[in-house]
C-alpha cells in the first residue's frame, strides 16, 4: 500500500514538472514569434516610409531613414538591399516610360536617377537611358534641321541638358533654327498680308513666339500687319458704305423689296447687328422672300464685325485658330478672315467652348448654331451678296 502511494506521488510530481517545461517552451516560442513579427513589420514600415519620401523627392529624409532606423533589425540586414534594388529598378522603368510619354521633364528624371545611382543598387537596363537620351535628341535635331524642319529641330535641341557634351553644339543649332524660322515666317506672313489674311498672319506669328520671343524685326512686322489690317478694313467699310449707304441705313425685313438690292445669285443675306439675327432671302431684285432667320453672335466691342456690303467667297468644313485656341465648323467667307461659322469648338472638335448666341461674343466672325452654319455652307453659293448693318 505504501509502495503504490509513493509511486503515484512521484508520477504526479513528474507530470507537473513536464507541464511547466512545456509551458515555458510554449511561452518562449510565442515571445520569439512575437519579436520576429514585430521586427518584420517594423522593417516593412521602414521600407514604406523610405519609398514615400523618395517618391516625394525628399531624398534627405529617405536617406536618413535608411541610415538611422532599425539598425538592429535582422530583416533590414537580410532584405533591405534586395528590396531597394527592386524599387529602384521599377523606378527607372517608370521614368523611362514617363519621359517617352512626356509626363516628366528630362531634368527632373536626371535628378531622380542621380539619387538612385548614389545607392549603387540598380541593375535596370535603363541605367544608361538618360545619358543616351540627350544624344538621341541631338541626333534627331540634326536630322530635322537637315530636312529643313526647323521648328521641330529647335524643340529637339531644346531638350538637351546643360550638362551634356553636345549642349554647346545644340545652342549653335538653335540659333541657326531661329534664323531660318524667322526668314520663313516673314515670307509667309508677307504672302498672307498681301492677300488680306491679316488675322491669319498674326496668328502665325503668335505660334512662333516661344522661339523668336521679343525679336525686334518680328515685333515691327506685327505692328505693320495690325496697321495694314486696320487701314484695309477702314477702306472696305468706307467703300461699302459709300456705295450702299441708303441700303444699309434703311434695310429691314419689311422694306427689303422697296430698295434696289441685287445679288449675283438667287440668295441674299442680311445680318442685323442690333437684333443679332441673320436673315436669308431667296428670289431676285424687288422680289426677295425671307426663307430663313438665324440667331447669331457677332463681334464684341473692339473686335466688331465690319459693317458694309460684301459677297460670299470661299468655304470650308473646319478651321482652327491657334491665336484664339478655338475652331469652327462649316465656315463661309465674306471678307478676308471674317466668316460665317458654327459655335466655337476645341481643337479636337469634340466640345463647344462657348454657347453664346443672341449677343456679341465673337472676334469679328458671325457665329451660328451648327445646323444653321451647315445650311449656309450647303446652300449659299459664292457671289451671294451679304449686307451687314
Amino acid at each position: 500500500m505504501y509502495n503504490n502511494s509513493s509511486h503515484l506521488f512521484v508520477n504526479n510530481k513528474r507530470n507537473k514538472s513536464n507541464f511547466k517545461l512545456y509551458l515555458s517552451i510554449l511561452l518562449f516560442v510565442l515571445i520569439i514569434a512575437s519579436v520576429i513579427i514585430y521586427e518584420f513589420f517594423s522593417y516593412k514600415l521602414l521600407v514604406r516610409n523610405f519609398t514615400y519620401y523618395f517618391d516625394e523627392k525628399k531624398f534627405s529624409n529617405a536617406n536618413n531613414i535608411v541610415l538611422t532606423t532599425e539598425n538592429l533589425n535582422p530583416f533590414k540586414a537580410i532584405l533591405l538591399e534586395k528590396d531597394l534594388s527592386q524599387y529602384f529598378n521599377n523606378k527607372l522603368d517608370y521614368l523611362s516610360e514617363a519621359i517617352s510619354d512626356e509626363e516628366i521633364s528630362l531634368n527632373d528624371a536626371l535628378d531622380i536617377t542621380k539619387e538612385i545611382y548614389r545607392y549603387n543598387l540598380s541593375s535596370s537596363d535603363n541605367t544608361t537611358l538618360f545619358t543616351n537620351s540627350d544624344n538621341d535628341d541631338f541626333n534627331k535635331g540634326v536630322s530635322l534641321f537637315n530636312s529643313q524642319q526647323y521648328a521641330k529641330a529647335y524643340d529637339s535641341f531644346n531638350k538637351i541638358n546643360s550638362s551634356d557634351s553636345e549642349y554647346k553644339n545644340a545652342l549653335s543649332y538653335m540659333d541657326k533654327c531661329k534664323t531660318n524660322i524667322k526668314s520663313d515666317l516673314l515670307n509667309q506672313v508677307d504672302s498672307l498680308s498681301s492677300n488680306h489674311y491679316y488675322t491669319k498672319a498674326l496668328g502665325l506669328i503668335e505660334d512662333f513666339n516661344y522661339i523668336l520671343g521679343n525679336d525686334n524685326e518680328i515685333l515691327d512686322k506685327t505692328n505693320e500687319i495690325k496697321n495694314s489690317r486696320a487701314n484695309y478694313l477702314a477702306k472696305q467699310n468706307e467703300a461699302a458704305q459709300a456705295a450702299s449707304a441708303s441700303i444699309i441705313n434703311n434695310i429691314s425685313t419689311s422694306n427689303i423689296n422697296e430698295l434696289v438690292i441685287e445679288s449675283l445669285t438667287p440668295y441674299l443675306i442680311h445680318v442685323d447687328l442690333n437684333a443679332q439675327k441673320t436673315y436669308i432671302y431667296n428670289g431676285k431684285l424687288k422680289n426677295w422672300n425671307l426663307e430663313k432667320t438665324f440667331t447669331c453672335s457677332t463681334g464684341i466691342k473692339g473686335e466688331e464685325t465690319p459693317q458694309g456690303v460684301y459677297t460670299i467667297k470661299e468655304k470650308g468644313q473646319w478651321f482652327f485658330s491657334e491665336q484664339y485656341n478655338q475652331g469652327g465648323k462649316y465656315w463661309v467667307q465674306f471678307l478676308g478672315d471674317y466668316l460665317f461659322h458654327s459655335l466655337p469648338y476645341n481643337k479636337e472638335k469634340t466640345n463647344i467652348v462657348d454657347h453664346t448666341l443672341g449677343t456679341p461674343a465673337s472676334h469679328g466672325c458671325i457665329r451660328l448654331k451648327d445646323e444653321d452654319s451647315k445650311w449656309i455652307y450647303d446652300n449659299i453659293p459664292k457671289g451671294t451678296k451679304v449686307i451687314i448693318k
